[in-house]
């Protein structure tokens, strides 16, 4: 008799985060499955940076804060050849603040509130364009 050969266990998603948030940092943290994914917390630049440098042929994304100085994150990230998938996460009161300060109404659409998080920080894109930029509310909407 033949049996099916059972299903190969899943491999765990490496993530490289590194938030200047402690806040935002312990909100990400409890919303992450520890099961799916391997996840890195990384507390300061140097940190991440030696990391992400050791680590780059293994890790499959990035998850970085929106915030100003995010551009020049991302220069060094290209200063060393890394470039990988990233989830930019902002948090709400930031995709407020912005919204308040132009004076348009609150929406939750995602391209609108990445339109608005890449305005704030003035570029096209933050890092590379395979970014995607969500707010915690977006991050559990997923989890849901």
């Amino acid at each position: 008799m033949n049996h099916p050969p059972p299903n190969p266990p899943r491999s765990k998603l490496s993530i490289g985060v590194f938030l200047q948030s402690e806040a935002l940092t312990q909100a990400l943290s409890q919303r992450l499955d520890y099961d799916r994914h391997f996840v890195t917390l990384l507390p300061s630049s140097d940190e991440f940076f030696t990391f992400v440098e050791q680590e780059k042929q293994s890790l499959d994304c990035l998850i970085l804060q929106g915030v100003p100085t995010l551009p020049q994150l991302a220069h060094q990230l290209h200063g060393q050849a890394i470039l990988l998938p990233a989830v930019v996460v902002t948090t709400d009161a930031q995709v407020d603040a912005a919204e308040c300060s132009e004076g348009e109404p609150a929406t939750s659409s995602k391209s609108a509130i990445a339109t608005k998080a890449v305005d704030y920080l003035g570029l096209a894109f933050a890092y590379h364009t395979a970014e995607i930029w969500l707010t915690l509310k977006q991050v559990d909407a997923i989890n849901d």
